[in-house]
């Protein structure tokens, strides 16, 4: 009887399981709460603060809908979103297969280069990296997604301040990443070594990027249609504009 019974569980288990997941695609219309991951960056979400926090509370609390903020490296957040799904949703994400995007993007992407200056007399484009060690933060894949079109040895870092200091020992060509590492060269005092082109490579735009179902669904659309309404207001171009962001001011 017990065999029988411990048999019984172990099929009714797996629908329990499979009921739970269905019923979260079909509740999507009584969303009550959000789970973001993203990595932090100032003025955007350092410590859980910043513009793209304040647009998440804007967009879904007005909504009713409660925003839970999980900080990761770029590399984990993007695989804990995309392979375990463990959140509804990924900031700076770009537009893949893998993922569905609202029209109103996070930002255009505008990337700073780094390099020393013993190396590299001058910058001269993107055909300077050929063939060179670059070194940017795990999961970006600049290279898979056509921002660096030219082969290059790629050296993933998850320590912004320790790559600067491999720069400056020459055990790495260039650093790409964004403006704010301009600031770091120079806390380490650094700046005698190492040249900053400040937004100097024109990335795709990225996004909020959501899972593609019934609830992903809906997540854009609260999205996009709160979105219109601040860019309407003129409010999302202020929200920008007050951080020195243009990603905003001659959109669409």
């Amino acid at each position: 009887m017990i065999n029988k019974i411990f048999f019984i569980i172990l099929l009714v288990l797996p629908f329990v399981s499979i009921s739970k997941n269905i019923a979260k695609e079909e509740s999507a219309d009584g969303i009550k709460e959000i789970t973001v991951v993203t990595a932090e960056w100032r003025d955007y979400t350092l410590g859980g603060k910043g513009l793209y926090i304040d647009l998440l509370k804007e967009v879904f609390e007005s909504e009713g809908i409660k925003v839970v903020v999980v900080l990761q490296p770029y590399k984990r957040a993007t695989q804990e979103f995309l392979v375990q799904k463990k959140f509804d949703a990924l900031l700076g994400s770009y537009a893949e297969s893998r993922v569905i995007v609202p029209k109103y993007y996070l930002g255009n992407d505008k990337l700073t280069i780094a390099y020393n200056k013993n190396k590299v007399k001058k910058w001269n484009g993107i055909n300077d990296l050929k063939d060179k060690i670059v070194a940017w933060e795990g999961g970006y894949g600049l290279d898979r997604y056509g921002i660096i079109k030219v082969p290059v040895k790629v050296f993933e870092i998850s320590d912004i301040e320790s790559a600067i200091k491999m720069l400056a020992r020459e055990r790495i060509d260039y650093i790409i990443d964004y403006p704010q590492m301009n600031d770091i060269i120079k806390k380490l005092n650094l700046t005698n070594k190492i040249e900053c082109k400040i937004n100097i490579i024109q990335g795709p735009n990225s996004h909020i990027g959501f899972h593609d179902n019934a609830r992903g669904r809906k997540l854009i659309e609260i999205w996009d249609r709160k979105m219109d309404q601040l860019f309407k207001s003129k409010r999302l171009q202020k929200m920008y504009q007050n951080i020195s962001d243009d990603s905003y001011d001659s959109y669409p």
